[in-house]
């Protein structure tokens, strides 16, 4: 024999595990996107990569002596016009037996307008020819994996590196900063970048130090302990010894103009995993 209490509650129940579904689908998408906002993405053109989280600006952080040398970027020149530019492309390739192992495309800027633009472009095609270059050692590393996959009879999809650009000019400063995508297939996908810095007054690529007119060990220390600061914000991100290492892998350090700054990053792999991209600071130009 039924109970017709039970019946009678059936639809409050019903009412009840829907709504308790409902919070904790809420629930999910909440830390889902506050996960999101911990780890910043680097949009391009082929794919979304999670890169390591940046430093900003605080008053907590030391801050640069005043320039004691008479070599930096004037922020109030506006003496050098704004440069044009048009897109070139370089690409080479890496095959057995009429199969694409590794494929390069990189896309560049050739600038023109007033000053030593010529000097510019040189430097910028070379380093767009190197980044487009299959080297020995990734054409050895391919053919492994190709060879491994007939063995194994896992498909080996192919690595494909994907490189644009972009550029920023500010007065006499210009950057210009490659991202390239590389792709090995499924998941397996990260981002690089390569930054090179201009003065457009004499075509010459230029350093931090020379950008903020202060010598070479005022400004690495400056920037070491902002590295410092962001090794401690996310410790899990970086390797144990990130900390040690910043003395050798700030002689690798690259650097590119921000909207606000300039930016200031280690390549990945140096001290957390490459997964995560370069390790990256940000230095409003109020600090400089």
């Amino acid at each position: 024999m039924n109970k017709p209490g039970i019946k009678k509650n059936i639809p409050y129940l019903a009412a009840f595990l829907s709504a308790a579904a409902i919070l904790v689908v809420a629930f999910v998408i909440k830390n889902a996107n506050i996960r999101r906002q911990e780890l910043p993405v680097t949009v391009t053109s082929a794919t979304e990569i999670v890169t390591a989280p940046r430093t900003e600006t605080t008053s907590d952080f030391p801050t640069l002596p005043p320039v004691t040398e008479d070599k930096a970027i004037p922020p109030e020149d506006e003496s050098s016009s704004l440069l044009g530019y048009t897109e070139d492309f370089l690409s080479d390739s890496h095959s057995v037996d009429g199969i694409v192992l590794v494929s390069k495309t990189v896309s560049y800027p050739v600038f023109s307008g007033d000053g030593p633009v010529e000097t510019i472009n040189r430097s910028v095609r070379g380093a767009a020819l190197t980044l487009s270059s299959v080297t020995q050692t990734e054409k050895e590393e391919a053919d492994d994996e190709f060879a491994f996959s007939g063995v194994s009879g896992i498909a080996f999809e192919g690595i494909t590196h994907v490189t644009g650009y972009t550029t920023i000019q500010k007065n006499s400063a210009l950057s210009v900063l490659f991202e390239t995508v590389v792709l090995n297939g499924g998941a397996n996908t990260h981002v690089t970048h390569r930054a090179l810095c201009f003065d457009v007054r004499n075509g010459n690529v230029i350093s931090l130090d020379q950008f903020t007119g202060r010598d070479k060990d005022t400004v690495l220390s400056f920037v070491k302990s902002r590295f410092r600061a962001l090794i401690s914000s996310e410790p899990d991100i970086y390797y144990d010894n990130a900390t040690e290492m910043l003395d050798i892998s700030l002689s690798l350090y690259d650097f590119y103009i921000t909207d606000t700054g300039v930016a200031v990053f280690i390549k990945s792999g140096e001290i957390s995993p490459a997964a995560y991209g370069d390790a990256t600071v940000d230095i409003s130009f109020e600090e400089l």
